[in-house]
């Protein structure tokens, strides 16, 4: 919300008008009450749930002009895209298209076969960078695919939401936690290791005798210590 300030005053008390750029709503202001005045029409028309409809198009559709695509072939399956839109929204991507990669000298239709992925996590990456939206609902059954992913292509905007709903979707379950944390110190997943941390560190007693707990690096062992140092003197101030 952008907001615009004027002040006026009388004799008595000062006045305050505040307009909303967005929504175009003017506000007359007193000490007592707040008043909507009239409506200014919004200069900006909002078509983003439209644009990602459309854009989804350029996935699997029929009309990708056929020097702009490239296949990708994941688990025998394959997914039809715009070299275009993958280039624009990533810079993976677009080394690998722009580059002296065989993938950006080969003519015609394009097939790329991607290794060590599953298909439905492979498919909600390249869905996010085109379309810029994901339903993390939909993604719970390979989530820690998709982070693995982001990882390994640089999609950067996935992590801290993937690791968001890892955490969420296993907070009762100190095992997968612990799993997690691992993961997070191997691939430095600060964000997915932060979210751990949260949810290990009030319980700790709980799991500090499991093999899973003894089986962390120093590293993540040391965030831990850190983590606690900084609860217990966080307590001792409050």
């Amino acid at each position: 919300m952008t907001i615009c300030r004027g002040m006026t005053r009388n004799r008595d008390f000062m006045t305050q008008l505040l307009v909303d750029s967005q929504s175009g709503l003017l506000y007359f202001t007193e000490p007592t009450a707040v008043r909507v005045v009239r409506v200014i029409p919004s200069p900006v028309h909002d078509d983003t749930a439209c644009l990602a409809e459309d854009l989804a198009k350029l996935i699997d559709g029929d009309d990708i002009p056929a020097a702009d695509q490239v296949t990708f072939l994941v688990e025998g399956k394959r997914i039809r895209v715009s070299k275009t839109s993958l280039c624009i929204r990533s810079t993976y991507f677009k080394n690998m298209f722009e580059s002296g990669f065989i993938e950006s000298t080969t003519v015609g239709v394009v097939e790329i076969p991607i290794e060590e992925a599953t298909y439905d996590a492979f498919y909600a990456l390249i869905s996010f960078l085109v379309t810029g939206r994901i339903d993390m609902r939909r993604c719970w059954p390979f989530l820690l695919d998709l982070l693995l992913l982001s990882n390994r292509y640089l999609v950067n905007g996935l992590r801290l939401p993937c690791s968001q709903h890892l955490v969420a979707n296993a907070q009762q379950d100190s095992k997968a936690i612990l799993g997690y944390m691992a993961i997070a110190d191997r691939y430095g997943f600060e964000e997915l290791l932060d979210g751990c941390l949260d949810v290990l560190v009030p319980d700790l007693e709980s799991v500090y005798c499991q093999e899973e707990f003894k089986g962390l690096s120093s590293g993540a062992l040391q965030k831990v210590i850190s983590r606690l140092m900084r609860r217990n003197i966080y307590s001792s101030v409050s």
